[in-house]
């Protein structure tokens, strides 16, 4: 059964519903769902997706569509998909600040200094706590211990 069809009582009943990875594929041979998530994010105010693992070579693509629509762009919720380690885009990045991100031991900040360098910021990084509804200082004091 099609994803869209399958979330439509959820969506009428006002349940929140966040795509893991955005719909996109783990591997280069799977199945990958970009689409349908882009127009499901359009269509249905409660549907999100996260951004774990989209620093993977496999993912990657994903950054285009979600960068470049603002009004998909604010259905983005920071995840890291840890221990995943994440891998920056080098041709959106390029050479120096691909490997210069590289040098980031800490695979959390990396995947956060990625996203950052790619254009998301504290608003986007930030925006699971308000939709989940969990208290800001609570989300602060997480940021804060991952960034130091």
């Amino acid at each position: 059964m099609p994803i869209r069809h399958c979330c439509y009582r959820q969506f009428d009943g006002g349940v929140t519903v966040i795509a893991a990875h955005c719909g996109t594929r783990s591997g280069f041979s799977e199945s990958d769902y970009l689409d349908t998530f882009v127009r499901m994010a359009l269509e249905h105010e409660r549907f999100y997706g996260d951004s774990s693992a989209l620093n993977l070579p496999t993912r990657w693509h994903a950054y285009e569509p979600i960068l470049n629509d603002p009004r998909v762009r604010q259905k983005i919720i920071h995840g890291s998909d840890w221990p995943v380690l994440p891998i920056p885009p080098l041709g959106r990045l390029g050479g120096d600040k691909t490997f210069e991100l590289l040098d980031e031991s800490n695979w959390l900040k990396r995947d956060i200094l990625i996203k950052e360098a790619l254009g998301l910021d504290e608003t986007d990084l930030c925006r699971g706590a308000t939709i989940l509804r969990i208290d800001q200082r609570d989300s602060f004091m997480l940021e804060s211990s991952v960034r130091s």
